[in-house]
């Protein structure tokens, strides 16, 4: 056992021993004029120190290594350990970095996700609105086809005239007997009657029949194969069909070509972005 005797001043207060598995320094604090001064040697391997209080005695002191501590922590072993705490938190902030960034991906992912759905949900109402369109518009052409031709009949008396030409030559050769009308169009076609034909023969004992039920400008022919109706609701609902017959053969192609051009859109990169 190895025994170390200090000579202690009058004025010391404490005494530190520090040093690693011996005695590798020591430390003394004085007291001058009133003021806690020390000395210290420097020390390569302070790993733990020791405080001895002492009352005001000159009698030398006996210190012995048994009575300092001995589980100190040699100064390699706390460089590993703080090495290896570094290297933990830096993984350790790795992973939470990592985590951080995965989560946003998956909320910016879900977000696309629902912008996709939302578009998917366009198109189709889209392809449903333009499908109610394409039905009414036949309708919709009818009834604007109706104002221009009452705005014709209005400003033009004599469009009875052009559309008894287009019934009788819609007709081959056939002989015209009758000729129904609205009865303020009787005059106006009494007038022209005998050059509504190349061939006046065909209407030669034509008889202009005054009918209420005829719209004016508008007529209904009998001939020898049967009767003609160019009246005005005959003929729209001819257009009607007409239009109707052609959106259908074409709904299709325009469709799928519409949600196309949608898709190419929606894929188009932002210009601010």
């Amino acid at each position: 056992m190895t025994k170390y005797v200090l000579k202690i001043p009058k004025k010391l207060t404490r005494l530190e021993i520090l040093g690693g598995g011996e005695i590798a320094s020591k430390g003394i604090s004085y007291l001058k004029n009133n003021i806690l001064t020390d000395e210290k040697d420097v020390v390569s391997r302070a790993v733990f120190s020791q405080e001895f209080s002492f009352s005001g005695s000159n009698e030398p002191v006996e210190i012995l290594l048994k009575d300092l501590p001995t589980h100190f922590m040699p100064i390699e072993v706390a460089d590993k350990q703080k090495k290896d705490a570094y290297e933990t938190g830096f993984a350790e902030g790795e992973d939470y970095a990592v985590n951080v960034y995965k989560n946003e991906i998956e909320s910016y992912q879900h977000w696309i996700r629902n912008i996709e759905n939302v578009i998917r949900e366009l198109r189709t109402q889209v392809s449903n609105e333009l499908s109610l369109l394409e039905e009414s518009l036949p309708e919709l052409a009818v009834i604007v086809a109706e104002k221009i031709i009452e705005k014709e009949i209005t400003e033009n008396s004599k469009t009875v005239i052009e559309q008894v030409q287009k019934a009788i030559h819609a007709l081959d050769n056939e002989i015209i007997y009758k000729i129904h009308l609205n009865p303020s169009d009787i005059e106006i076609l009494e007038t022209v009657k005998s050059s509504l034909v190349d061939d006046s023969s065909r209407i030669q004992d034509v008889q202009l029949v005054p009918n209420d039920s005829i719209e004016q400008g508008f007529c209904m022919l009998e001939t020898s194969v049967g009767s003609v109706d160019a009246r005005r609701a005959s003929q729209l609902e001819i257009i009607k069909d007409v239009l109707y017959n052609a959106l259908q053969k074409d709904k299709p192609g325009r469709n799928v070509e519409l949600l196309k051009k949608m898709e190419e859109e929606s894929e188009r990169p932002d210009d601010n972005g």
